[in-house]
């Protein structure tokens, strides 16, 4: 047969003839070590050094030498042989992969047969009174290294022998007489909660435990030690189970009903124990959780338990639960704790330092918050015991700059915080330390504190440059600080909020470095979706510049195309259509009105073809009838209510009219000029409460009907109905506007009821009197320019002359006093 290649292991090469042709019997006992260690060595050959087929037969026969011909048959083998295995098991487990587990696995059962069959010869030379052989039992302890060697390649996924799997081989192991300790089934505990169903975990380790629990009581030394108990709360801890904290606080009880008992001492709990339980109130997400950790931590100072002593760690758990708590003293009930802590480190306890990263998180929990002041004052608090201690665990670090900066940004110190980033940026390129550069969060945290600034241009160019050094810096060696798209989508909001002309093309610019950015890198954080061209959508709808309906509908058309082609992230909305509609309603165009007709059909065909998403609901309708209204064409309003009713009746809740929308249809009456618009719209008026749909007038109802009469002028009843519903808004306490006392008095004008001037002059002194007073607003330029015309055209004494006199000097500019005519 021929020879395999030569095998080389270090600098001494050796030549392994095929493992078919091997005789191991032919080797005297002498012989067995050397063998052993050809053939161990083979087998630990690199892969590329040695034919697979080859490596497989040596595993094989390493193995079975391993079982049958290093310690023989059954009752053969010396104490050295018994001796020689387990340090081979030994050696096999600390190579901690699949290959030493099997080894180390087949010599333990071999070593257990040989501890059964000795155990039962000397039972039976015991009855004849003969010599009996040498006594051998598996220390637990070369148990407890092949458990642990799964355990750790179980761990690492570098083995499919499951945790059922193990307990079966513990159970064989135990038929043949070697009895698992508490260590063994720990490990095994341990094993489930570091791999696997967390949710699931829990459950066999609380069954091992009372199955252990249950032998123990015939067997005391089984009973369950603290580190196995404690192991079965932290699986419990992780799990994340709605039980998980009642489980643990049992299992902690139990612990100290075991140690009372004095024989139990073993089981006693300690600071771990307390502090796997705190995890699963951690873990629970549960509103008293973070009460019943400082519960525990009390319990733990009180202890008369010598074990059970706080540490660093469980007070680490209470604070970070208050710190993430929603209560409102949660900084202050953290910062408590973290104090206390630094009075037992100032008296010796080193055990329980707040180091620095305490400092910063409660830092943070108080910038949240908005509180500038507390975050000042603990890092000046910071800095004073890091300079008397020296002590470098209270250095401090970015995280306490961080904190600072939202503190600053939330308080309303934009400018101040940004200026402390700018430090921290300036420092880190100085140094070219890419360690002490500040994190993107830190960025975030200022451009989202500018965006909420009042002055609302501020907002968006100053979050707007924030987003651009991330950006430079992103490009100039720092590419974790890339701006995620919703960074970007931050400032276009900002930006469409505000009247600055230049907000759309600013939007359409980020727009464009987004896409850019991610047709050259293919980061997914950057990438436009629905959301972003939405936005964009919004700030030009906003923005009622000529071109925005055409802008606006070449995005959705975007969007659109992008969608169809498979991109589920770029789906538009029904805000989408419905923001496309509003801005062709704004541009004025002559063509708006059935622009927004063309988007509704467009919108109601996709959702009839199974976009369920896009079923319009009650705002797109108003939407369609205040196009319709703002046209006079009180009958496509009337149709498109009509229709929204039905669709409201036939099941789709979101379509429910409400007063709004009822609304938009009376004042689709006020620019018709359908000779009986006002009477129709008076009837519609009357119907409010017969649609069933428990609807009652408010204020814009009472003055759109009050427009409505005034409109219609050679109704002899107009003035009388517009003084009734002006009576009925004052009734009622709502303000009434320039722009309706204005409506009243023109009705007025029109009347022929002789008593109509004095009417009109009356409720003209009332307006001046009610806006010098501040009852009624200023009104803006367009609605005051209407008023001085109608007063002009009417026959009031001498304020129709002083309204002429105002309208030959007034301009756009002139701002509009609290004195609408001056006196008398």
């Amino acid at each position: 047969m021929t020879a395999n290649p030569l095998l080389v292991r270090g600098k001494q090469p050796f030549r392994v003839i095929a493992a078919r042709s091997i005789n191991l019997s032919s080797f005297s006992r002498s012989d067995k070590r050397h063998r052993h260690d050809i053939l161990r060595r083979a087998v630990a050959t690199p892969p590329h050094q040695c034919y697979p087929e080859t490596k497989s037969i040596l595993v094989r026969s390493l193995r079975t030498m391993l079982e049958n011909k290093i310690l023989g048959p059954l009752g053969s083998p010396t104490r050295e042989d018994l001796n020689e295995a387990e340090n081979q098991l030994l050696e096999s487990v600390s190579q901690r992969n699949k290959a030493g587990f099997e080894q180390a696995k087949s010599i333990l059962l071999r070593l257990a047969k040989e501890q059964a069959y000795l155990q039962s010869q000397k039972e039976k030379v015991e009855e004849s009174e003969r010599n009996a052989p040498i006594n051998y039992v598996v220390d637990s302890f070369i148990l407890n290294q092949v458990i642990d060697c799964w355990r750790t390649c179980w761990r690492d996924h570098m083995i499919d022998v499951s945790p059922a799997d193990i307990l079966k081989l513990i159970d064989t192991l135990e038929s043949n007489g070697v009895v698992s300790d508490s260590r063994t089934v720990t490990m095994v505990i341990d094993g489930i909660t570091l791999r696997g169903d967390h949710h699931e975990a829990p459950l066999l380790a609380q069954w091992l435990l009372d199955r252990r629990m249950q032998l123990a009581e015939s067997r005391p030394e089984l009973r369950p030690d603290t580190v196995m108990i404690t192991n079965v709360i932290r699986a419990w801890g992780k799990s994340k189970r709605i039980e998980a904290p009642e489980m643990a606080e049992g299992l902690l009880q139990l612990m100290h009903d075991l140690h009372e008992n004095g024989e139990w001492i073993d089981s006693g709990p300690n600071t771990l124990s307390y502090s796997a339980t705190m995890e699963a109130w951690a873990n629970s997400k549960s509103r008293e959780a973070s009460e019943k950790m400082e519960a525990l931590l009390e319990e733990m100072k009180q202890s008369s338990v010598e074990a059970v002593r706080p540490d660093r760690v469980s007070y680490l758990y209470v604070i970070n639960s208050w710190v993430h708590s929603k209560s409102p003293d949660g900084p202050d009930r953290a910062n408590a704790l973290m104090q206390e802590m630094l009075q037992l480190y100032n008296n010796g306890n080193d055990d329980v330092v707040p180091d620095v990263s305490i400092f910063s998180n409660v830092m943070v929990a108080y910038a949240r918050r908005g509180r500038a002041k507390e975050v000042e004052t603990l890092h000046e608090q910071l800095q004073d015991v890091y300079s008397s201690t020296g002590d470098p665990r209270f250095k401090p670090n970015a995280d306490c700059a961080k904190a600072l900066i939202i503190a600053l940004s939330k308080h309303g110190a934009q400018a101040e915080a940004e200026g402390l980033l700018d430090e921290l940026v300036e420092r880190a390129l100085l140094e070219q330390d890419p360690r002490i550069m500040p994190k993107r969060s830190y960025f975030v945290d200022v451009l989202v504190g500018w965006t909420k600034d009042r002055d609302k241009k501020r907002a968006s160019e100053q979050s707007q440059r924030v987003l651009m050094r991330l950006l430079e810096l992103s490009k100039s060696g720092y590419p974790e600080l890339m701006p995620d798209a919703k960074s970007f989508e931050k400032v276009m909001q900002a930006w469409s909020k505000t009247n600055n002309p230049k907000a759309p093309m600013s939007v359409d610019t980020l727009l464009s470095r987004m896409k850019n950015e991610y047709t050259k890198t293919k980061n997914e954080a950057v990438k436009p979706n629905a959301r972003t061209f939405e936005l964009a959508l919004l700030t030009w709808s906003r923005s009622r510049q000529p071109e925005a309906p055409d802008r606006a509908e070449a995005l959705l058309q975007e969007m659109e195309r992008t969608y169809l082609d498979g991109d589920e992230s770029m789906r538009p909305s029904r805000g989408a259509y419905t923001t496309l509609m509003v801005t062709w309603q704004r541009s004025k165009r002559k063509n708006a009105s059935s622009k927004v007709l063309d988007a509704f059909e467009d919108l109601r065909q996709k959702y009839i073809d199974g976009e369920i998403h896009l079923r319009p609901d009650a705002y797109v309708y108003s939407v369609v009838v205040d196009s319709f209204a703002q046209q006079g064409d009180a009958v496509g309003a009337q149709t498109i209510f009509d229709t929204m009713l039905e669709e409201y009746c036939n099941g789709n809740e979101e379509a429910k009219p409400d007063i709004e929308s009822y609304n938009k249809l009376l004042r689709a009456y006020t620019f018709s000029k359908d000779n009986e618009k006002a009477q129709k719209a008076e009837k519609l008026f009357q119907g409010i409460k017969n649609l069933g749909l428990g609807l009652s007038p408010n204020r814009q109802t009472l003055i759109e009907m009050i427009s409505v009469w005034s409109f219609s002028h050679d109704d002899p009843i107009a003035a009388e109905m517009c003084e009734q519903y002006f009576v009925e808004l004052k009734r009622k306490n709502y303000e009434a506007t320039v722009a309706t006392y204005t409506n009243v008095i023109n009705a007025l004008n029109k009347s022929k009821d002789p008593t109509a001037v004095s009417r009109a002059k009356k409720l003209l002194e009332a307006l001046i009197h009610d806006v010098e007073e501040g009852f009624v607003q200023k009104p803006f330029f367009n609605p005051y320019k209407k008023f001085l015309q109608t007063v002009s055209r009417s026959n009031i004494p001498r304020r129709n002359e002083q309204a002429k006199k105002l309208l030959r000097s007034l301009n756009p500019k002139t701002p509009i006093t609290r004195k609408l005519l001056p006196p008398l």
